[in-house]
């Protein structure tokens, strides 16, 4: 199937057509892009579910060329359907309703949805905004602002922080070293695991194309074997032998882990009001809904660490001018960092970052996630800023010599962990 074009891409979706049983009446587009589109459905109830629809996209020629393959549709589908009702009280991921894989002859009526696939999945609600648009929106809406206080971007951190480490926890496979007894609780996430590299094989290598591949063209001044050592590292952590080694074990990613998939409820937040005072907000944490489950794979920790890592210094760098120091989204990012070390050491492994730098020989699992961390949040600081969208032009190359910078000091070994590495850009860490 050829890329389509917006004016097919965006076309009102027959849901009532495509799902009898859901009293659908109407639907409007929420979002659209080159590899899907996202729709909201009201019902003749009064609730209201999302229609995603996938399709095929590719980029064949310069570095970093890939291909989106309709599998990955497949994949949320069945990581939605793992994915434990609760890990954390404000903190979830959508429910999956129905999936349908269209084919010509099922839509007759409208020919240009062929060879695409629809997942309908539980609403978050109209009350939510991304996490990117809360830290980088030059003003706040009036309910926005009445639904967040100084003390929320703390808050916010540390729910994602405990939510992420008990996800990774939840679907963790035991290294090849590891004498762990089969439960039957393994030998589910061991089918889930299975399951995933049947139908989305090759997202490593997408995700390692789309970022690495990009890393030499992205900046034009890196010192001679940088680029080389910074991709055999990542390359040497992702490899079996990594795990024979026990360097960490692999657990199920969520993929695609930053701000704009992190949606926001605002209307939770209004209704933790104290009865007392009407524009107070109570301690209470907004709820979050993780969204976009379409590159979930088997892999390590420090990748969905890494990119979440970069995305909140990018709304620091991109976002307005803050009114007190640290930023909103440094706030965010110490939090979600110190409470995810917090939650992982709470279920058995210890702290994965350590403010005081450790030898290699000292908890050596530990070290080697949190410099992966470091060095792919650098990375993508690095490769995405640009395909992102984000300006200006001199933020954009300064926060690349940042990064490169820190990426320079990890291939020398003046620099061993996320504390010591990201001191520079104004995280002052939680002790």
């Amino acid at each position: 199937m050829s890329n389509p074009t917006p004016s097919t891409a965006y076309d009102t979706l027959p849901l009532p057509l495509l799902f009898p049983t859901i009293p659908i009446t109407s639907t409007h587009l929420l979002s659209g892009g080159t590899t899907n589109s996202v729709h909201r459905c009201h019902t003749s109830t009064g609730s209201s579910v999302i229609a995603k629809r996938f399709w095929t996209f590719s980029v064949s020629s310069g570095p970093g060329a890939f291909e989106l393959s309709l599998k990955r549709s497949e994949v949320e589908n069945l990581v939605l359907e793992n994915i434990p009702a609760i890990l954390h009280p404000t903190v979830s991921a959508p429910t999956p309703l129905k999936f349908l894989h269209l084919r010509g002859n099922d839509i007759v009526e409208t020919p240009n949805l062929a060879d695409s696939t629809l997942l309908l999945s539980s609403d978050a609600g109209a009350s939510t905004t991304t996490l990117k648009q809360l830290l980088t929106a030059s003003s706040l809406s009036p309910s926005d602002s009445a639904a967040l206080s100084p003390e929320t971007w703390p808050q916010l951190g540390r729910a994602l922080g405990q939510w992420l480490a008990r996800f990774h926890w939840h679907f963790r496979l035991p290294a090849a070293s590891s004498t762990a007894t089969n439960t039957g609780e393994l030998d589910e996430v061991r089918k889930l695991h299975h399951d995933l590299t049947g139908i989305g094989a090759g997202n490593f290598e997408l995700w390692y194309t789309v970022t690495y591949g990009r890393l030499s063209s992205s900046y034009g001044e890196w010192e001679q074997g940088v680029v080389e050592k910074l991709q055999e590292i990542i390359t040497a952590a992702e490899a079996p032998s990594a795990d024979a080694a026990n360097t960490s074990a692999r657990t199920l990613v969520m993929g695609d882990f930053w701000t704009g998939n992190v949606l926001v409820s605002t209307k939770t937040a209004n209704n933790n009001k104290s009865a007392s005072t009407e524009t107070k907000p109570t301690a209470l944490t907004p709820e979050m809904t993780v969204i976009d489950w379409e590159l979930s794979r088997t892999g390590h920790a420090w990748q969905d660490l890494g990119q979440m890592t970069a995305e909140l210094l990018l709304c620091h760098y991109f976002g307005p001018e803050p009114s007190t120091t640290p930023s909103p989204a440094l706030k965010v990012l110490t939090a979600f960092l110190t409470s995810y070390s917090r939650e992982w050491d709470t279920l058995g492994s210890g702290k994965v970052f350590h403010v005081e730098k450790q030898s290699q020989e000292e908890n050596r699992n530990q070290v080697d996630t949190e410099l992966l961390a470091l060095i792919h949040a650098m990375v993508h600081c690095v490769v995405w800023p640009e395909f992102s969208g984000w300006a200006p032009v001199e933020k954009v190359l300064q926060l690349k010599r940042d990064a490169v910078e820190v990426l320079t000091a990890v291939v020398r070994g003046t620099v061993g962990g996320v504390a010591e590495g990201l001191r520079g850009f104004g995280v002052v860490w939680e002790e």
